[in-house]
């Protein structure tokens, strides 16, 4: 049976497994819509401090407008009765931190298969291997991020701050010239961010951005 209907079924049954598999989903982890559906309504039962019972959900989603329009896939089981439905699955507890992990992974699946067919569209559009390339650093980057697994092109929030700190450092003891900007021709023209800063101002739509 879907792993997706047995999280579902689980978190029915014993609403304090959430905290187990909060940080490994999202309503767009699921690949069926009425799944995610229901998961966001946990959350957001878990963050108004309710407990995420079937009563609390279905409130929730009835509220959305989405309970009756809820339907088991391959069945023709639909509103509260497909809610009932899931929690009497036979389903155990004890995976669900498995179940939410292969959902996870599921969904990693799905994104490299739209980013390849993202590519081939770009490139059957005529866009340049360059900026194709670009796109797929960046998208992988962030499927990376989400798998858990290591990528040249993303470093954590911990790594940024440090080499930041570093640098500054290292400005202020002579061992560099001024704080990069990433922007060369301002780095050059104003010497970085230090030890000058610059304010610039301007009415709306004068081009500060630009």
């Amino acid at each position: 049976e879907n792993i997706e209907a047995h999280v579902i079924s689980i978190l029915f049954k014993d609403g304090s497994l959430y905290s187990v598999v909060e940080d490994m989903l999202e309503k767009n982890s699921f690949g069926w819509v009425p799944f995610g559906n229901i998961y966001e309504a946990i959350c957001d039962v878990v963050e108004s401090d309710l407990y995420p019972d079937i009563d609390t959900v279905a409130h929730n989603l009835e509220r959305k407008n989405l309970l009756n329009s809820l339907t088991i896939p391959a069945t023709k089981i639909t509103g509260r009765e497909a809610l009932d439905y899931l929690k009497d699955m036979d389903s155990s507890p004890d995976l669900i931190e498995n179940y939410a992990f292969q959902i996870s992974e599921l969904r990693g699946g799905r994104q490299l298969a739209a980013l390849a067919d993202k590519m081939k569209k770009n490139l059957e559009s005529g866009k340049r291997p360059i900026e194709i390339l670009a796109m797929m650093d960046y998208e992988s980057g962030k499927i990376s991020a989400y798998v858990g697994s290591p990528s040249q092109n993303t470093r954590t929030s911990k790594d940024v701050a440090e080499n930041n700190i570093k640098q500054f450092q290292d400005t202020l003891n002579g061992k560099s010239r001024y704080i990069e900007t990433g922007l060369k021709f301002w780095d050059e023209f104003a010497g970085g961010i230090a030890p000058r800063f610059y304010l610039i101002a301007s009415e709306q739509n004068e081009g500060k951005s630009t």
